[in-house]
């Protein structure tokens, strides 16, 4: 609290918060540790002070972020993402203080705004904040960063009935010629040769929308396995 931007709200009734512009008040600089790629946008701060001196700002931040991700458990793979901001400005200059108001907002530092975020491969959940304090690599001063964390859940639809699914069905297909007279040579050769052939198809297909993962995941493993028992 900034007693010099106090004011009296007895004295001042009709008014509820006194708005600065950028270059009137003093404000904090912050950089992200997580940017991959900025966008060139007008951003519109906003500096608002209240009777007790709190000022608030806001701050909108548009850019392109990366998360490293486990794929050993692709399609079921759960990932956890965060998204890091800090200060240039030791903590002993400079420290973010938590959020007071816990009734209003969710988190460390007031979350909101998180329930809307959606696409159409991933579910995002569990968004949490903390504060994280970094070393300057000497040992002597640290600076406070926000940390931002949230986990996304990869929906399996598509590789449920595309891959998954029909991998099965295509085992199941391959002992039907056990049924056919073995008079009919073709028939069964037919029903041994084309469910393994579909299934190389849609591997193909499969892999063709991943990255190549030089390690085991769930499935390459399923397919791996699938693929001698259609076989025997």
């Amino acid at each position: 609290i900034d007693c010099r931007l106090a004011y009296d709200q007895q004295n001042d009734s009709e008014m509820a918060w006194v708005g600065w512009e950028p270059d009137q008040i003093w404000q904090p600089r912050f950089f992200d540790l997580e940017v991959r790629d900025t966008f060139d946008v007008r951003r519109s701060t906003t500096l608002v002070s209240l009777p007790d001196g709190v000022v608030y700002m806001n701050v909108p931040w548009v850019a392109r972020y990366a998360c490293t991700m486990d794929l050993t458990n692709i399609p079921y793979d759960v990932q956890t993402c965060t998204w890091e901001i800090s200060t240039p400005n030791p903590s002993t200059n400079l420290q973010l203080a938590m959020w007071t108001n816990e009734s209003q907002r969710v988190g460390y530092f007031g979350l909101e705004g998180y329930q809307g975020i959606t696409n159409r491969e991933w579910t995002f959940t569990n968004f949490t904040t903390k504060k994280v304090l970094r070393g300057d690599g000497a040992a002597f001063l640290t600076y406070d960063s926000f940390q931002l964390a949230f986990v996304i859940d990869r929906k399996a639809y598509w590789y449920t009935v595309n891959l998954i699914l029909p991998a099965i069905l295509m085992w199941v297909l391959s002992y039907g010629s056990l049924f056919i007279t073995p008079d009919a040579a073709p028939a069964r050769v037919a029903l041994i040769v084309l469910p393994l052939l579909i299934l190389i198809t849609l591997t193909n297909r499969a892999f063709s929308f991943m990255p190549i993962i030089s390690e085991s995941t769930w499935l390459t493993d399923y397919l791996f396995i699938v693929l001698p028992i259609l076989i025997l």
